[in-house]
């Protein structure tokens, strides 16, 4: 692996590739706060390779501050990053070594941070952390529902010795072809040699030089208790932090109803009916108890504590509810009994009842959820410091609400049948609201960190996010975007195609002309942007508003005349099936358009790169909505911060059009994913074009903003922009970071029946076989999995029928002399290849058997070629070229062949394995007994 050698504040790095100077800055800021010891906060475009800088930065600083420490004589032999195999010997790292903890969002995040590290030469001992929902292999306890139950039942069986792969679990009998490992190798490794993943990544996580994890386990105070993470001395890295702040309030925050203490006062009577019936209750360990005292003082703590909730008087207005300051919470405690002295018993009691309600098959769907959350919620209250009324009074604000529950509710009708009867009970909340960020940051600080950085691509304005987080940031540095002017089109769209201003205020969002002349311009720009659109509403109301609307009156038929149009799901469950969707007719001849929200799952975390974003909409600033009480209060807390002596901050008006300007920027970020990519932002409301709305925006759009009045020329001049773009970069293709020699290594470690080795020259990538499955590249998953938004070549069988070439050339009339048979034997498998037509990037999704094991899989070495691609050898390329030389009628016959081409060869592929699997097993039988005749029964 050819390496990029530099030298930035005296450390040697090693980068994959000839860095572009935004790059070298900042990894120069990096370094500079990690040799100071101080914290930075760093903004990047996304695009700019943010993650490789920050981990060949951090690495080679470490690596450069262990040779120091060498020189000195401070630190021994062994124990640090780059050692050949650091699994065989694990020593221990003396504590002056700093160790890194890189946080992101997700653990799908973190994925791809682990394969940005693979591509560098940095080889440190790695650690991923995480819950045993994503690790827990043992499958009575997978098959749990909540995160409680598994927990509970996972920690019973440690203590009982009951889970054979806890009892199995040794690390330094751990053996890995490569340590750097995410969440999925880890899953895989402990799988594979039968040992517990979750407890293998907490031995893993004391002796590593790196360790990834979700930012919420160390902004979570209750979480970095429970995972044992350690801070002091430490390096933490915070990737796409533009959601801190609510990530730092909500963690400190709670909501409690009296559904939740119903609920549990069910779940306790449960398990003193069993008791009291002459049931033994089991401890997690085993141990008999025998005195219900324990579960009768619980419940009469909840029964004394719903009875506190429901007897706090309103006043006289028409809402029912109240604002109380922080320490209220502690008065509210104590008239049940609660206080600091007291809430570790109580916890203990609770974490008693759940582990019954868990480990009990008696207990039905009783899981104990609303006991775990109550847990949760006293930890809040009496964690750090903030159980002294004094020190969280200011930050934090107790808010009581009621409400009408019209659920109905279910009653037994004297012969033990459960009627549903209607009522009309009164609900209530009791929330334990935190509007201080920096309270969980400075909380973090306090542990003894050595740096903080702070790093995403949208952080912008700077001086206000760290204002709020309440820690100081010497090193800071916005940096811009590595694409050049002609990649990117930025407009303020201020009135309609009818020549409507657009503005979707509050007032003016729901009128029949706003939403008309709003639709009528989608339609317009649907049909000059190609591929993919993406519109984000600032709002689900307001797009649902808008999608009615228009569906009434003939608009949003218009759209998908020119685009098929998809919205965005609430729905967990439905997101997965409508983003495969979108990227599969993304590629048509149409394209297609995607309808989004502002804060949702499309603008938060997915890649929309090349032809699958194209352009974005931005209808309207996505301001929170003023009327809800969080929102009202946290402004007023900022007001009242203000007051305070020597204070630091925002105003609550600034704070909330900041929220709006970094919703906006998120959803912009979703277009231009690199170097070679190129797309237009629309912004289509009047508002944008105020000055204070255009520095919101981030630093590398401000000078390319232009504002229009007349529609007209928005279409002109977007036109002209993509035929621009298209003939300067449309045949460019991201760089590769890593070579295909690495695919190839990687699939040899594998254990897989011996592949075929064929070798082709002046190409750089081959996929040939004879079943080839085409999907388009849209979402950038962790790890290259089976999908419909993915484009595989599953592994070469032999299958009858009409060849791929074949099926194109019937489509009209065309030849497919062409097509270069290779042939490679090699014992038992043996395959026929065609050259493939199709061009992507090698793939580790494979097909498999019925019986779960992995078919014979064709490997190409490749040489490398330093030549341009041409346009028949990316997909993008040859789809436009076909699309080119077909009629309409010949491309959607294409299609349609295609896909039947891929329904048959499936059925072929299903058919020919089970039929080889009976073959396989008669003949086993024929040797076990040969003289024996073969029975005929079935």
């Amino acid at each position: 692996m050819t390496m990029e050698t530099l030298t930035l504040n005296n450390v040697t790095v090693e980068f994959p590739f000839k860095p572009y100077p935004c790059q070298v800055v900042y990894m120069e800021k990096v370094i500079t706060a990690l040799q100071s010891s101080t914290n930075a906060i760093l903004e990047s475009p996304t695009g700019t390779g943010k993650t490789l800088c920050l981990l060949c930065a951090a690495l080679a600083w470490r690596a450069n501050f262990v040779q120091q420490l060498r020189g000195t004589g401070e630190l021994g032999e062994g124990g640090v990053a780059g050692e050949e195999d650091p699994w065989d010997s694990v020593p221990g790292i003396s504590s002056s070594v700093p160790k890194i903890i890189y946080a992101s969002r997700t653990h799908s995040q973190l994925s791809q941070v682990v394969q940005e590290l693979k591509n560098t030469i940095y080889r440190p001992k790695v650690a991923i952390i995480g819950s045993r929902e994503q690790l827990c292999i043992n499958s009575e306890v997978a098959k749990k529902e909540s995160n409680a139950e598994k927990v509970h039942l996972c920690r019973a069986k440690v203590k009982a010795h009951a889970c054979f792969y806890y009892n199995n679990t040794d690390v330094k009998r751990l053996r890995v072809e490569d340590p750097v490992m995410d969440i999925e190798d880890l899953v895989m490794a402990g799988t594979k040699q039968r040992m517990c993943p979750y407890y293998l990544a907490r031995e893993l996580k004391s002796q590593a030089d790196i360790v990834f994890m979700p930012y919420n386990y160390i902004l979570d105070i209750k979480t970095r208790q429970m995972h044992g993470v350690d801070l002091q001395g430490t390096i933490v890295i915070l990737d796409e932090a533009h959601n801190i702040e609510r990530v730092c309030e909500d963690s400190a925050s709670f909501d409690l109803t009296s559904h939740d203490l119903a609920q549990c006062i069910s779940d306790i009577g449960h398990i003193l009916d069993l008791k009291q019936k002459g049931e033994t209750y089991l401890e997690e360990g085993g141990t008999d108890v025998e005195d219900l005292q324990d579960f009768l003082n619980l419940k009469e703590f909840f029964l004394t504590l719903e009875n506190t909730l429901d007897g706090i008087q309103f006043a006289e207005t028409a809402k029912k509810e109240m604002v109380k300051p922080g320490g209220y919470i502690f008065d509210f405690l104590e008239t049940a009994g609660v206080t600091r002295a007291t809430a570790s018993v109580l916890m203990d009691q609770c974490n008693k009842a759940i582990s019954f309600l868990t480990t009990d098959e008696r207990s039905g769907f009783r899981n104990g959820g609303n006991i775990q959350k109550f847990t949760d919620a006293l930890k809040i209250v009496f964690s750090g410091s903030c159980d002294q009324p004094s020190s969280s009074a200011h930050q934090y604000k107790v808010f009581i609400k009621a409400t009408e529950d019209t659920k109905k509710n279910k009653k037994s009708d004297g012969w033990g049948t459960l009627t549903q009867e209607s009522s009309k009970r009164e609900c209530r909340t009791l929330s334990y609201w935190c509007f201080s960020p920096g309270y969980a940051m400075s909380d973090l600080v306090s542990q003894g960190v050595r740096s903080v950085i702070l790093t995403s691509g949208t952080l912008s304005p700077l001086n206000s996010f760290s204002s709020e987080l309440q820690i100081d940031f010497p090193i800071r540095y916005e940096g811009p975007h590595v694409i050049t002017k002609k990649q990117m089109w930025v407009g303020v769209v201020s009135k309609g195609s009818d020549g409507t201003s657009l503005n979707s205020s509050y007032a003016n969002r729901f009128s029949a002309s706003y939403q008309n002349s709003l639709g009528n311009t989608i339609v317009n720009f649907a049909r000059i942007i190609p591929n993919g659109l993406l519109v984000f509403f600032p709002s689900y109301p307001v797009m649902n508003g808008c999608v009615d609307t228009w569906k009434g009156n003939g608009i949003f038929q218009r759209i998908e005349s020119c685009k098929p149009v998809f919205q965005e799901p609430r729905r967990k469950f439905e997101f997965t099936s409508t983003m495969d969707a979108f990227y599969e007719n993304v590629v048509g001849s149409k394209g297609a358009a995607f309808f989004a929200v502002c804060r949702g799952k499309v603008s938060e975390g997915l890649d929309f790169a090349n032809e699958n974003g194209r352009a974005v909409i931005i209808t309207g600033l996505p301001y929170p909505p003023r009327m809800d009480p969080k929102v009202t209060l946290k402004m007023q807390y900022l007001q009242e911060s203000l007051k305070r002596p020597a204070a630091v901050g925002i105003s609550g008006e600034a704070w909330y059009k900041q929220q709006a300007s970094r919703a906006v920027n998120q959803a912009v970020g979703r277009v231009i994913r690199h170097r070679h990519d190129y797309g237009a932002i629309i912004l289509c409301d009047e508002r944008f074009a105020y000055n204070s709305s255009i520095n919101q925006l981030p630093q590398w759009i401000r000078p390319y903003v232009q504002t229009y009045d007349k529609f007209g020329l928005v279409q002109r001049d977007i036109r002209a922009f993509f035929k621009e773009a298209e003939k300067d970069f449309g045949g460019l293709v991201p760089q590769k970071k890593a070579p295909v020699v690495a695919e190839i290594e990687s699939a040899v470690r594998s254990e897989r029946p011996p592949p075929d080795i064929v070798i082709r020259d002046n190409l750089r990538h081959v996929q040939a076989a004879s079943v080839v499955d085409i999907h388009i590249p849209g979402k950038i998953p962790p790890r290259p999995q089976a999908s419909l938004a993915r484009l595989k070549v599953e592994s070469a069988k032999e299958l009858a029928g009409k060849s791929l070439l074949s099926s194109l050339a019937s489509c009209e009339g065309c030849s497919s002399k062409n097509a270069i048979d290779l042939t490679s034997t090699k014992g038992a498998y043996r395959s026929s290849f065609s050259q493939t037509i199709f061009q992507a990037g090698p793939s580790k999704a494979h097909a498999t058997h019925d019986d779960g094991k992995p078919p014979a899989k064709k490997i190409m070495i490749v040489a490398k070629s330093d030549r341009q691609k041409t346009k028949l050898e990316t997909v993008a390329g040859y789809l436009k070229e076909l699309k080119a030389s077909l009629s309409n009628e010949g491309f959607e016959n294409f299609k349609i062949i295609l896909k039947t081409y891929k329904e048959v060869s499936t059925d072929l592929l299903v058919r020919n394995t089970r039929q080889r699997s009976r073959r396989s097993t008669r003949s086993t039988q024929a040797t076990l007994s040969p003289r024996q005749p073969q029975s005929r029964c079935r």
